[in-house]
C-alpha cells in the first residue's frame, strides 16, 4: 500500500490538500488526543484545539491558556492538567470548554516535570526534580500519596492498568511501582544497563498493558515486557533523539516513533522489525505524535525551535 499524506495543514508546500485555518501555529511543542477523540496541539503561544483526526482537523480555534506548557493530560472528558515552565512548573487544572482554571497544584520542591492520569482511578500522577512521585485526586486536586523510590529526578510517569505506575528517572532507570503497596516491597527497578545509555525522552504503554516502550536521547528504542521486566527488543534507530512513541491499533500491532531524524518509523511490536519509514525533510524535528483510535490515521507535529510557523501533518496509513 502506498503511503500518502491526505492533509497537510497550516503550511503545506508540496501540492497536497491544505487545511483552511485563519491563524498559523508557531513551533509545535506537542499534541494529544482528548478522551472523546478531539485533538489539541500545543504551540509556543499556548494551546490550540484542532478537532477530530477523522474529520481532517476542520474545527480550529485557539484556547486562552498560558504559554510555556511542557506537558499535559486530559481527564473527565473536557478537563486537562498541564505543567507550564512559565508558572513555576506547577500543575494547573483547566476546564477546556469553559476555559476556566479549576485549581493549581504545587507539591514538588523543584517543580513537576511529568504527569499522567488514570480515568478509572480518578488520579493524577506527577514526577519531579525532587526524585518523588505524587498522586493527586483529580476531582479535588488534593494530594493522596507520596512515593519515594527513585534516586534521580523523575522524567516520565504512566499508569499501567489500575495496579501499577511506570516511571523513568534521569539515569535511565525504569521502575514499576505497585499502587497497592508503594513501599520498596511493592516496587521493581530495571536499571539503565538493561535499557538506555542516556536519558529517556518518551514513554508509552501498549493498550493491552503487556509492553512498555521507551525512547532515548541517542536514538534507541527499548520494548519492555512488563511481566518479566526484561527488554523484549532494542533498536538503535539513528544518532538522533526520539521525541515520542505511540502504539498503533492495527493488526499485527505496531509501534510508531518520531524524532530529530525527521523520520516516522513503524515497528512490528512482536519482533521489532521495521515495517515502514516516512520522511519529512522540511522540518529539522518531528516533535509530537497523535494516533486515531478508530482509523489508520496519525498526526505528526513539527518544531523548529525558533518561533516560526510549524506544520501538523495527517497521514492516512490504509
Amino acid at each position: 500500500v502506498q503511503d500518502k499524506v491526505v492533509l497537510e495543514s497550516l503550511q503545506a508546500s508540496d501540492g497536497h490538500i491544505r487545511g483552511s485555518f485563519g491563524t498559523k501555529l508557531t513551533d509545535v511543542l506537542g499534541m494529544t488526543r482528548m478522551p472523546d477523540g478531539r485533538m489539541v496541539v500545543i504551540d509556543s503561544s499556548g494551546l490550540t484545539y484542532l478537532g477530530d483526526l477523522a474529520s481532517n482537523l476542520v474545527d480550529y480555534r485557539r484556547l486562552k491558556f498560558p504559554p510555556g506548557i511542557d506537558e499535559l493530560t486530559f481527564f473527565d472528558k473536557t478537563k486537562l492538567a498541564c505543567i507550564s515552565h512559565s508558572e513555576n512548573k506547577g500543575v494547573t487544572l483547566f476546564d477546556i470548554e469553559s476555559q476556566q482554571e479549576l485549581a493549581s497544584i504545587f507539591g514538588h520542591q523543584q517543580g513537576a516535570s511529568c504527569l499522567a492520569h488514570s480515568d478509572s482511578l480518578g488520579l493524577i500522577a506527577t514526577g519531579g526534580e525532587d526524585k518523588q512521585i505524587r498522586l493527586w485526586d483529580a476531582s479535588t486536586a488534593k494530594s493522596v500519596r507520596l512515593i519515594r523510590f527513585h534516586d534521580a529526578p523523575v522524567d516520565h510517569v504512566a499508569f499501567l492498568s489500575d495496579q501499577w505506575i511506570m516511571s523513568i528517572d534521569s539515569n535511565g532507570n525504569v521502575a514499576r511501582i505497585s499502587l497497592q503497596d508503594p513501599s520498596a516491597f511493592g516496587c521493581q527497578m530495571w536499571n539503565q544497563s538493561r535499557g538506555h545509555a542516556g536519558r529517556v525522552f518518551s514513554l508509552a504503554t501498549s493498550p493491552d498493558n503487556r509492553f512498555l516502550a521507551s525512547g532515548g536521547e541517542f536514538g534507541e528504542i527499548v520494548l519492555w515486557d512488563l511481566h518479566t521486566g526484561r527488554a523484549k527488543w532494542r533498536k538503535k534507530t539513528s544518532p538522533h533523539r526520539i521525541r515520542e512513541l505511540k502504539f498503533l491499533p492495527v493488526e499485527p500491532p505496531q509501534l510508531v516513533s518520531v524524532g530529530e531524524s525527521r523520520e516516522i518509523r513503524f515497528y512490528e511490536v512482536s519482533t521489532g522489525a521495521l515495517v515502514r519509514r516516512l520522511t519529512y525533510e522540511e522540518a529539522p524535528t518531528l516533535v509530537s505524535l497523535a494516533v486515531s483510535s478508530t482509523r489508520g490515521l496519525i498526526a505528526v507535529g513539527t518544531g523548529r525551535g525558533d518561533g516560526t510557523t510549524a506544520d501538523v501533518l495527517l497521514y492516512d496509513l490504509e
